[in-house]
């Protein structure tokens, strides 16, 4: 991921918060954004005093102030409860504060997309700033978990940002601790884009939130097939699988096409697939590809077969000779070992098969004194 440090200052926070229209994106991201405290429905509020703009960009000012000085707790954001525009004369007055409670949110969540804007911007390094951001983040998190047109707007701010990586990075980070449908949709439009990050980020986001539905099951399946030459899609591929009670034909399908990235040329994809298998596979034959990489003559294929193994809950002969196999060979990698022995746990074992287990454990009790 590149951390471009794209905007100004202090000119984008200026201008988005006094309601310029700024325009970003590419293709059906590309949006301009509404001038900020304007309602959603006209019939509402349609113009926002002077005394309101500046209080939002002071709202910004302290925000920032507060970054620069180093500080991890963020001031709190002024209300809006004093300030309520008039629909029909067009200006601000004393008034119900009811009516304007879903425009606060929005304005909380344009303070701290702003704050994040100016920690990129301040010259430092993500990881310099790190602590910084967390807190933005969470404060950007209880805000749209409590207003649903907060969280709207936070989706639109991921669209207004989608040229800097590093902002619809961290926004998109947030969403991910919100499993709503409005998020999972959002999830849905980038993956149907055509611009690969925006897959990615999408296909990642569905994962994230581990929505298990069948639509997520077809969409992630159908690009596992489609992306054999793409590392980077097909691990997020992967992460977005859910989880899914299927009939025996349509969960063999599944591992059919788990099955075939065993033999993918990328370590990652090879690895990642072999710890999904488990989660699908109900038969000793369905682990075969699984129980063919404990003989891999590449290390973290070996490792990883041996993890998935340990984790699944089928059992069977072949699979059981194999563990044993493998936990009784001395010039074995460690990890093999270990967790294959853990792994013939839920077998029922011979007497002489229980004392090879036993002796492979005092074996690893000696191992870790040393």
């Amino acid at each position: 991921m590149r951390y471009d440090l794209l905007y100004s200052k202090w000119g984008l926070i200026t201008s988005f918060l006094l309601g310029i229209s700024v325009s970003a994106g590419v293709g059906w991201l590309k949006e301009e954004a509404s001038p900020l405290p304007l309602a959603d429905s006209a019939s509402s509020i349609r113009t926002v005093s002077k005394a309101r703009q500046d209080k939002c960009l002071n709202n910004t000012f302290k925000v920032a102030q507060t970054i620069n000085q180093g500080n991890t707790s963020l001031p709190a954001v002024a209300d809006d409860k004093e300030i309520v525009a008039n629909s029909d004369e067009g200006v601000a007055q004393e008034g119900d504060f009811t009516e304007l409670s879903p425009l606060e949110g929005k304005n909380q969540v344009t303070v701290y997309v702003d704050a994040l804007v100016e920690l990129a911007d301040a010259g430092r390094t993500p990881r310099e700033n790190y602590q910084m951001i967390g807190v933005v983040q969470q404060k950007l998190l209880n805000t749209v978990k409590q207003d649903t047109q907060a969280l709207e707007y936070l989706i639109s701010a991921v669209k207004r940002h989608s040229r800097n990586a590093l902002i619809k990075a961290q926004l998109i980070q947030v969403l991910s601790d919100v499993p709503t449908p409005e998020v999972e949709q959002f999830a849905k439009q980038l993956v149907a884009t055509n611009d690969r990050e925006n897959q990615i980020m999408g296909l990642n986001l569905l994962g994230d939130l581990g929505i298990s539905n069948i639509d997520n099951l077809n969409l992630a399946s159908s690009i596992l097939l489609e992306s054999q030459d793409d590392p980077k899609i097909l691990l997020s591929a992967l992460h977005a699988l859910p989880k899914v009670n299927l009939p025996e034909q349509e969960n063999i399908q599944i591992v059919n096409i788990l099955s075939l990235l065993t033999d993918n040329r990328d370590d990652a994809v090879r690895s990642a697939s072999l710890l999904k298998i488990p989660q699908w596979a109900k038969t000793e034959q369905q682990l075969e590809p699984v129980i063919q990489s404990l003989y891999s003559d590449v290390a973290d294929d070996k490792i990883s077969a041996a993890m998935a193994l340990e984790q699944s809950s089928v059992v069977g002969e072949r699979l059981k000779n194999s563990l044993l196999e493998k936990m009784s060979d001395n010039n074995e990698l460690w990890e093999v070992r270990s967790m294959s022995a853990n792994a013939l746990s839920r077998f029922s074992l011979s007497e002489d098969e229980f004392a090879d287990v036993e002796r492979f454990r005092q074996q690893q009790m000696g191992n870790v004194a040393h």
